[in-house]
């Protein structure tokens, strides 16, 4: 059963609360979709200027292109994360909490280490690009899982506006106040970003559950053997 089962608003009694979990859920969602923006801005839009403005030479930073690289492979993990609730919390939130915290402590490292090596703050970065795509991950499937289909399309809006506007706080405000925040600043305050957005969706754990207890283990190999996916 979903958050927003359809058979439910025949009670006109039921309709204002449907509407206040309607929009909890889209709110929820909606803000760590922010987060993520923010994050990925950061990194995208941010980095190349910031270390430019610490002096490295703009040929050497070829590297920063890695730091996109767990985004284009999350299916590689996507099963795990679809077939392993983790012990706390909720089927789909565990992990989307779980992945906040590990990139919040994370950025508090970067934060911290202005005088660490590029090395070490590329692999710092590279952590939290796994983190803050496994929980882009388990988001998009919680997503699917409580949003009633009459909100999907609204749901997908939302995601690319909150992306949007997250990559602008990130790559345009968090950069242009680089001077005034300073390095542990600027990382300081996108370290917190994910605790605060992780609070809304905790009142959802009640709703995050698995559709069924007995549904095929999920995996790559079963996608592609599913009809009309080749």
């Amino acid at each position: 059963m979903t958050l927003l089962n359809q058979t439910e608003t025949a009670d006109p009694l039921r309709e204002p609360q449907l509407a206040f979990k309607s929009f909890w859920v889209l709110f929820s969602v909606g803000l760590l979709y922010v987060s993520f923006g923010v994050c990925f801005g950061l990194l995208e839009y941010g980095v190349p200027p910031i270390l430019m403005s610490r002096g490295v030479d703009l040929a050497s930073m070829g590297w920063v292109i890695a730091l996109y690289i767990p985004f284009g492979l999350t299916f590689l993990w996507a099963p795990l994360i679809d077939a392993k609730p983790l012990p706390w919390l909720s089927y789909r939130i565990g992990w989307i909490a779980l992945s906040q915290c590990v990139s919040s402590a994370l950025l508090v490292m970067i934060a911290l280490g202005d005088g660490y090596s590029a090395q070490v703050l590329f692999g710092l970065g590279l952590a939290v690009c796994f983190a803050v795509a496994t929980m882009d991950l388990a988001l998009d499937a919680l997503a699917v899982d409580i949003i009633g289909p009459q909100y999907r399309a609204m749901a997908a809006g939302l995601k690319v506006a909150a992306l949007a506007f997250g990559g602008l706080l990130g790559g345009g405000v968090l950069v242009g106040s680089f001077d005034r925040l300073g390095w542990s600043g600027t990382f300081l305050l996108t370290a917190g970003l994910p605790l605060l957005t992780l609070l809304p969706v905790l009142a959802l754990t009640r709703a995050d559950q698995p559709r069924s207890l007995t549904r095929v283990r999920p995996g790559i190999l079963v996608t592609f053997r599913r009809a009309g996916a080749l």
